[in-house]
């Protein structure tokens, strides 16, 4: 089987839904769905939603290049019907989403490894920040130097599985900035001087990827004080 080569260009669009209104969001993509196949959407995108930490859905567009997405913009502003639904269908959405993002990432050929294996795949894995050098797929570069690695798998077990140097760690996203476990760290009174060299924290992980601070360290990874 010959293998797709990643798309130049990536339009990562992220809305997050806010707890308990997942079922009229749903409503809603449901009814623009339909409107996109009856009114001939002019370009495919791919819908993904997270099984982990907030919900969120993540719409994913690929372009060849700068020119064709520029086209295809100009090819939904004349479907003005589809528009028309598009553009009530966000402004009923808004009342069930949060601060929703919109990135265009370029393809980075370098640091990138993996296939982009898309057709026929049921899940997505995205790792962001420094560790995509080795997530192991395909690697896209935001204009405020983000990074994403994407791999497709068919099946949920094979996306779940683990490299043995990797740890399954659970995670929220809260204003576009990922948050692991609680920012807080509780000691005893009158014990607040040792602490104050902290500059890390130390967390222990369980089966389930959920974290617990131990430990406050300093700037050399030195546990400070008595950890719980």
């Amino acid at each position: 089987m010959v293998q797709a080569e990643p798309p130049q260009l990536l339009q990562v669009v992220r809305e997050p839904i806010n707890a308990g209104d997942e079922a009229r969001y749903e409503e809603i993509e449901n009814e623009t769905a339909a409107a996109c196949v009856a009114l001939k959407c002019p370009h495919p995108h791919l819908a993904l939603e997270t099984l982990t930490g907030p919900k969120e859905i993540w719409w994913f567009n690929f372009f060849e290049s700068e020119e064709q997405r520029l086209q295809v913009t100009r090819d939904y502003e004349r479907n003005r019907p589809l528009m028309a639904v598009l553009t009530r269908n966000s402004a009923r959405k808004s009342r069930y989403t949060g601060q929703i993002t919109d990135q265009i990432l370029r393809y980075r050929p370098d640091p990138g490894r993996g296939v982009w294996d898309l057709p026929g795949a049921r899940y997505t894995v995205v790792t962001f920040g420094d560790p995509v050098l080795d997530a192991g797929g395909p690697v896209f570069e935001g204009p405020d130097g983000t990074h994403l690695a994407i791999r497709f798998f068919r099946t949920l077990e094979d996306a779940q599985q683990l490299a043995q140097d990797e740890i399954l760690m659970r995670y929220r996203v809260r204003n576009g900035r990922l948050r692991f476990a609680s920012n807080g760290f509780f000691f005893r009174e009158g014990t607040g001087d040792l602490y104050q060299d902290a500059r890390y924290g130390m967390f222990r992980v369980d089966a389930r990827g959920e974290l617990l601070l131990t430990h406050l360290c300093d700037e050399n990874l030195r546990p400070l004080g008595n950890g719980i």
